[in-house]
C-alpha cells in the first residue's frame, strides 16, 4: 500500500511541477512546435513518467534532468527571440512552393515534399486547382499558406447573375512526367486524349512535372522549368470568338434585310446568341495552361 500511496502523492507533485515548467516555457499549438520542442516535450514527459511510478528513483536525480530539459529549450527559445540567426537555424525559413500558378520543384524538394503532399495542403485550404495559386509558402511551421490570384478572388457567381454548376474534383492525371492511368481513368479520359492535348500545346510528357484535368476537361500543366513558359492554348478563346461573331453577323443581317419576317428572326436568334454567350463566356475566357 506504502508503493502505491507513494506513487499516487510523487504523481501529483510531478503534475503541477509539469505544469509549471510548461508555462515557464511559454504557450505553443501542437502544430507551431519547433524540432526541440517537439524533442522537449518527450523526453519531459518520459522523465515525469519515470519519476512517477519508479519509487527506487531519487527525486532529487529527476528534477534535476527535468530541469536541463526546460533550461536549454527556454535559453535556446529566448536567443531566437534577440538573435535572427538563432531563429533561421532552429526554426529553418520559409519555402515559396508555388509562385505564379507554377510549381516550385526544386523546392518542394528541398522540403521532401511530394505532390500528394502539396495536393493535400491546398485542399485543406479550398484550393483544388494549382493554376488559381499565386502563392503559397511553406512557413518554418510546417503549415502552407496560400495567396490566391486577384481574378479568382470577389465578386463571386451569385453577384454576376451566373447559374451554379456542379463541379468534380480535379484529377492529377502527370506526375513526375508520368501518367497517372488511375486518375485518368476517375476523369473518364484516355491516354489517347492526353497526349493529344499535349501535343496540341507543344509539351512533352517526360517535361511535365505536374499535369491537372478540372472538371470541364480542360488541362493545366506545370513544366520541369519553371522559366519556361507554357503555351496557351486559344481553342476556348476562338470559340468565344466565334460565337460573338455569329451574334454579330446575324444582326447585321437583320438590319439588311427588307422583310419583316426574316428580320424578326434574325433579331430572335442574335438575341438567343447572346444569351449564349453570357453564359459560357465565364468558361470560355480562360487559358488552357498555366
Amino acid at each position: 500500500m506504502e508503493g502505491a500511496v507513494g506513487a499516487f502523492v510523487r504523481s501529483i507533485v510531478i503534475f503541477f511541477v509539469l505544469l509549471v515548467f510548461t508555462k515557464i516555457l511559454g504557450k505553443r499549438e501542437i502544430s507551431q512546435l519547433s524540432f526541440i520542442d517537439f524533442v522537449s516535450a518527450i523526453t519531459m514527459g518520459d522523465i515525469a513518467a519515470n519519476l512517477s511510478y519508479n519509487l527506487e528513483g531519487e527525486m532529487a536525480k529527476g528534477f534535476s534532468s527535468l530541469m536541463v530539459w526546460v533550461f536549454l529549450p527556454f535559453l535556446l527559445s529566448y536567443l531566437a527571440l534577440h538573435f535572427k540567426w538563432m531563429r533561421r537555424f532552429l526554426n529553418g525559413n520559409a519555402v515559396v512552393v508555388i509562385r505564379q500558378g507554377k510549381v516550385m520543384e526544386d523546392n518542394l524538394r528541398k522540403v521532401r515534399y511530394s505532390i500528394d503532399d502539396l495536393m493535400q495542403q491546398l485542399r485543406q485550404r479550398n484550393v483544388f486547382h494549382v493554376a488559381d495559386v499565386e502563392f503559397a509558402v511553406l512557413e518554418a511551421s510546417g503549415q502552407l499558406t496560400v495567396l490566391k490570384k486577384s481574378d479568382m478572388e470577389q465578386p463571386i457567381r451569385r453577384d454576376l447573375s451566373i447559374p451554379s454548376e456542379i463541379r468534380n474534383e480535379p484529377h492529377v492525371v502527370i506526375e513526375d512526367g508520368h501518367i497517372n492511368h488511375e486518375a485518368l481513368t476517375k476523369a473518364n479520359l484516355d491516354p489517347g486524349w492526353l497526349l493529344a492535348e499535349l501535343e496540341r500545346i507543344g509539351v512533352m510528357l517526360s517535361n511535365v512535372f505536374l499535369g491537372q484535368v478540372d472538371s470541364q476537361g480542360h488541362l493545366y500543366v506545370d513544366l520541369y522549368d519553371d522559366n519556361l513558359p507554357v503555351p496557351v492554348s486559344t481553342h476556348r478563346q476562338a470559340t468565344l470568338a466565334l460565337l460573338k461573331q455569329s451574334q454579330a453577323s446575324l444582326e447585321l443581317f437583320a438590319l439588311q434585310t427588307g422583310k419583316v419576317s426574316s428580320k424578326g428572326q434574325f433579331e430572335r436568334l442574335a438575341g438567343e446568341l447572346e444569351e449564349v454567350v453570357r453564359q459560357v463566356q465565364p468558361f470560355l475566357q480562360g487559358g488552357g495552361g498555366g
